[in-house]
């Protein structure tokens, strides 16, 4: 949170001058002061009262700095004063609450939006609602009678409404429209609310349930729509000051304090009308015991309450409760709240006080990252299944790469496990690595039909320094495509089953490698439109529908070196449109029309490729492509065209190409020199 979510609307920067006082060598000096105590001097802030700045000028300005002087002793400045969000696990102090709080004080937030609604408790009527911006307190319409032990607010997820319990042993249940600003009575409890009533709403549906509390084991649900009470199995005990109900964002389970100074903890199976005897909270619980779950992740918050500072951290995956930074000051009669994204938790202290604090969850924060899916069959990175509240650690995975780019900050790794991503991942940050466990394990599959323009399996734009390693891509119309992204790495991916390109970059991508990939069953395996200086180096580009690979229009000064291209269905190897690239040492075999073609291509240099078998020509010259080096490859004519190895169809007259030291898969110098027999137009020279 920041200091600006803080401060009241009367926190401002003020220029403070006389004349003749403004600066003569140092431009100002800045000082704190406190809107509490106007004209004090204050110590830079560590809590949270209002401050404000003052900047002091020095004496003995010139005459001519008089106008400015004026001007300021006019005007006041208003600024916004911020900082960065409090250090994780730590507590700070917000705007008191307009009366004092005590049992029956209660928090809830209506699902959007900038406000936190509260309960006073204490045996009054007041209702009131906290602006997290502004951090400001306004009285609201009161509740319909007094609120003490037991009083509860919940939100049902939407609509405009928010229930509560009065408690204080009474059976009251009122709905408060938050657009209207007024309370109606709803169909009573089934008996008499007291201390350790609570409220809880899990997620979706037409439920609200209920403890009573009272020193009893009554558990209720309550049905929105038809305005009724049904009784639940009970609690495994009694619950009483202190019991308390939370739900953690997904899943069957909701999870209860029994309160009543015991340490019970328990799991409701909402789909069994089952309880579950959990891990014992590490004290008792009482007056002011209160949970909450922060939005995401595997973690429950709780006040131990009963006069202690005692907070604490429930691990759900694990079963197991910490200790968290204790709360800075004593709680009874306290209450927590998320407010549905942020950081920070909003609590009551109670204990008839106004302290109201905030608490800065320690989030899972990188920088690696963990995806899985919903199984943990031959994982590798993580130790449990993907989860939609999870915080991308290794124990609780995100269940999406994308959530996973949400979170990923430049520099950050994103290790995805075994299993099929059925997402399109789209790459916003710079410096970001995606990591698979292979290529065959972890595999993203986007949504969609493959021949459908614009489906891509990873795609960025604009990035930098960019890996995507060992995943495999398969379904999508461009497996991964880069547009005009630089200085990043494709390795050992694999890219399948895509209609138009498995690897495909284009738009000025420049210096990018693409190492060590397979693209198979794709239209075209890898193709470069538009980019330069890349290397595409130990690729394998087979069983294509078109071309194995693609240099094409305006992609210059490519470095296209190890790779085999075999069995497409046009060419091994086509470049068009390009000129200065280095072809060297790949395999073009049993292609359905040529190795190498090279159409509109000028000054290229084609050396030590093994161009054999490819079923019209090994290496074919077209339009206007001139000057392109072809040397010391082994070139093995196909059965179609057993003497003819090469052949120039060059429309530029008087183009020379060099063809020299090339094997031609004979000693035999007549059909070495013969055009006729290698068919090459002019001559070899």
């Amino acid at each position: 949170m920041s200091i600006l979510q803080r401060l009241t609307p009367q926190a401002m920067l003020k220029f403070n001058t006389a004349p003749n006082t403004l600066l003569k060598n140092d431009p100002f000096s800045l000082r704190f002061f406190n809107n509490s105590t106007p004209g004090t001097m204050a110590s830079p802030p560590n809590n949270l009262t209002t401050y404000g700045l003052t900047l002091a000028f020095p004496r003995r300005a010139p005459r001519r700095s008089m106008g400015l002087s004026a001007l300021l002793l006019l005007f006041t400045f208003h600024f916004p004063l911020s900082t960065a969000s409090a250090a994780p696990n730590t507590w700070s102090t917000l705007a008191a609450s307009p009366a004092t709080v005590n049992p029956g004080g209660a928090l809830v937030y209506p699902g959007s939006g900038d406000t936190i609604y509260a309960f006073g408790g204490n045996l009054t009527t007041n209702f009131w609602a906290y602006s997290i911006k502004n951090n400001t307190w306004t009285t609201m319409a009161a509740a319909p009678a007094t609120v003490k032990f037991g009083g509860s607010l919940v939100y049902p997820g939407s609509g405009d409404t928010i229930y509560g319990f009065r408690g204080d042993a009474f059976t009251d249940f009122w709905a408060y429209s938050i657009t209207n600003n007024t309370w109606t009575t709803r169909a009573a409890a089934p008996a008499v609310v007291e201390g350790g009533g609570s409220l809880v709403y899990p997620g979706s549906g037409d439920t609200i349930y209920a403890f009573r509390g009272n020193t009893s084991t009554n558990f209720w649900a309550y049905s929105i729509t038809n305005n009724t009470w049904e009784t639940k199995v009970a609690a495994p005990s009694p619950v009483n000051n202190g019991g308390a109900l939370g739900y953690p964002g997904s899943g069957d389970t909701i999870y209860a304090f029994g309160g009543n100074g015991s340490t019970n903890f328990w799991a409701y199976s909402i789909k069994n009308n089952a309880w579950t005897t959990m891990a014992a909270a590490p004290a008792g619980v009482d007056f002011g015991g209160s949970l909450v779950h922060p939005g995401s992740g595997d973690t429950i918050y709780a006040f131990g309450g009963n006069l202690t500072t005692n907070f604490w951290a429930y691990s759900i995956t694990n079963n197991i409760w910490e200790t968290k930074a204790a709360a800075p000051a004593s709680v009874n009669g306290g209450a927590l709240v998320y407010p549905g994204s942020g950081d920070t938790i909003y609590a009551f202290r109670g204990n008839i006080t106004t302290t109201f604090w905030g608490y800065t969850v320690p989030f899972y924060s990188g920088p690696t990252w963990y995806v899985n899916d919903g199984s943990t069959t031959g994982d590798t990175f993580t130790t449990a299944v993907g989860d939609t509240t999870g915080d991308g650690s290794s124990g609780r995975p995100f269940l999406t790469i994308t959530k996973a780019l949400t979170k990923a900050k430049p520099g950050d790794t994103i290790y995805i496990d075994a299993g099929l991503y059925t997402e399109t991942v789209v790459i916003n940050t710079d410096n970001i690595a995606l990591i698979g466990k292979d290529s065959g394990a972890t595999v993203i599959d986007p949504p969609g039909i493959n021949s459908t323009a614009g489906l891509y399996g990873i795609y960025a734009d604009t990035q930098v320094g960019l890996l995507i390693k060992t995943l495999g891509v398969t379904g999508a119309y461009d497996g991964i495509l880069f547009d005009n992204v630089d200085n990043s790495r494709i390795e050992s991916d694999s890219a399948s089953e895509c209609g138009n390109n498995g690897v495909f970059l284009r738009a000025s991508s420049e210096s990018n490698t693409i190492t060590r990939n397979t693209t198979m069953s794709n239209t075209r395996g890898i193709y470069l439109d538009g980019s330069t200086n890349n290397t595409v180096t130990s690729n394998t580009a087979n069983s294509n529908s078109a071309n194995g690979m693609v240099i094409g229009s305006g992609s210059n000064t490519n470095t296209v070196t190890g790779n085999t291209a075999s069995s497409n269905s046009t060419h091994g190897i086509y470049m068009s449109g390009s000129s200065n690239n280095m072809l060297t040492s790949n395999t073009a075999s049993s292609n359905t029309q040529h190795g190498v073609y090279l159409s509109s291509s000028s000054n290229n240099t084609v050396v030590q490729n093994d161009l054999r078998n490819n079923t019209k020509y090994q290496v074919y010259i077209d339009f206007t492509s001139s000057s392109d080096t072809v040397q010391k490859n082994n070139i093995i004519p196909s059965g179609t065209n057993p003497d003819s190895g090469v052949y120039n169809a060059s429309t530029v007259a008087g183009n020379i190409f060099t063809f020299t030291r090339n094997w031609w898969n004979t000693t035999d110098e007549d059909k070495i020199v013969n055009p006729g027999e290698v068919n090459i137009q002019p001559p070899a020279m």
